[in-house]
């Protein structure tokens, strides 16, 4: 009766633990169709898409990121000036 008792416990404390760290996430922000081809591309002409490489996946530098971020945005922002003509 105790083990059940204690495994009882258990789950209950991770289960309150699971449910705390996904309350402390915040969901990322959805991206569009657009946004998604135009970071691809971006990532492609940097050379982080390249599976021919030994190293593949390589890591994208902060300034890379950066770059496909922005890369997104301009592709989303150019889809919000077409919607509003």
């Amino acid at each position: 009766m105790k083990l059940a008792a204690r495994a009882f416990a258990s789950l209950v404390l991770v289960g309150m633990t699971g449910a705390a760290m996904a309350q402390s996430a915040p969901a990322p922000e959805p991206k569009t169709r657009a946004q998604v081809v135009a970071e691809m591309q971006e990532a492609r002409r940097l050379g982080l898409m390249d599976t021919q490489v030994e190293n593949y996946p390589r890591q994208a530098t902060q300034a890379e990121a950066e770059q496909i971020r922005l890369a997104g945005l301009k592709a989303t922002q150019g889809q919000t000036q077409l919607s509003q003509r």
